[in-house]
């Protein structure tokens, strides 16, 4: 799948909700890995040999070209596929250490660094704004990641919620207490749905299993600061070594060595896609420096 834009590409920690983004459907709407607003597979017969296909048992008879039949003795099904309405979650998790970095290391950087939270919610309402705008049912759910695995609703019924919650979160520094306070309503668990974006750090222990239960497609988009994803930024002047080698550490972190920090990452980012892809799900890591552009790219693309 394929987005088309109209707007030069800027970073993710500028990302607003009406981002001028369209999804562009043609592209893929043959694709049958797709439900709801990106496939409806509505069982009518059809006349155009693009929807033909063959056969299956269990199809209704009345979708059988009789006529194709007649000629040349081959069971051919003919259905017309249409674009309908998907039920899509975004959920964002709240735990913690989604709050980094805290006001003390990040007043160490030369430019602001956005926490992962804020980055977590201007992604959500940019998906919440898309989906919504083609008509969707969009239910965006909030882990507040205490431990009580407390879960909260957003109620947006169109694209203008999504940009009114976004200026008032914006107003209060993108702090978890706004987000929570534009929820209406606590929810038991993640409803089922056709798509489901998960927007987490992957710090926690099973938010990605409790929500690849509860939906068709999940796409997991592992939130990290550019900070965390390159430490080039880490100097004697703020940092902390132990005189063992084997045992050096950043700020009571497991930081040891630049190049092997780098490589855990990988490695890390790795056993989570692998593990996503075997299971038929999405992965991709976001940092506040992604382009939008690359971001919509990587995330739609058949």
């Amino acid at each position: 799948m394929h987005v088309t834009s109209t707007t030069n590409p800027s970073m993710v920690r500028d990302l607003r909700p009406n981002h001028l983004f369209e999804l562009a459907f043609d592209s893929y709407k043959n694709s049958f890995r797709y439900h709801g607003s990106h496939l409806l597979n509505l069982r009518r017969p059809h006349r155009l040999g693009e929807f033909s296909r063959p056969y299956s048992k269990g199809d209704p008879p009345h979708l059988i070209d009789w006529k194709v039949y007649a000629r040349s003795d081959t069971l051919l099904i003919r259905e017309q596929r249409d674009e309908a309405s998907a039920s899509i979650s975004i959920v964002v998790d709240c735990s913690p250490s989604m709050n980094w970095p805290d006001a003390d290391l990040a007043s160490t950087f030369p430019e602001r660094v956005p926490t992962k939270i804020e980055i977590a919610m201007r992604l959500m309402l940019n998906l919440a704004y898309i989906h919504l705008r083609q008509g969707d049912i969009v239910r965006p759910i909030i882990e507040d990641g205490s431990g009580l695995v407390a879960r909260w609703r957003l109620n947006l019924r169109g694209a203008s919620d999504a940009l009114r919650i976004f200026e008032t979160i914006d107003g209060h520094g993108f702090a978890r207490d706004s987000l929570l306070a534009e929820c209406t309503e606590r929810v038991g668990q993640i409803p089922t749905t056709d798509i489901c974006y998960l927007l987490t750090d992957a710090l926690g222990d099973d938010l990605i299993s409790r929500s690849a239960s509860t939906t068709k497609i999940l796409n997991v988009v592992h939130v990290l600061t550019a900070a965390e994803a390159d430490p080039s930024w880490v100097d004697d002047e703020i940092s902390y070594f132990d005189n063992f080698q084997s045992e050096k550490e950043f700020l009571g972190s497991a930081l040891r060595q630049r190049d092997e920090y780098k490589a855990q990452i990988t490695a890390w980012q790795q056993r989570i896609r692998e593990q996503l892809v075997r299971s038929g799900h999405r992965y991709q890591m976001v940092t506040d420096r992604t382009s939008i552009q690359v971001f919509h790219q990587e995330l739609w693309e058949s």
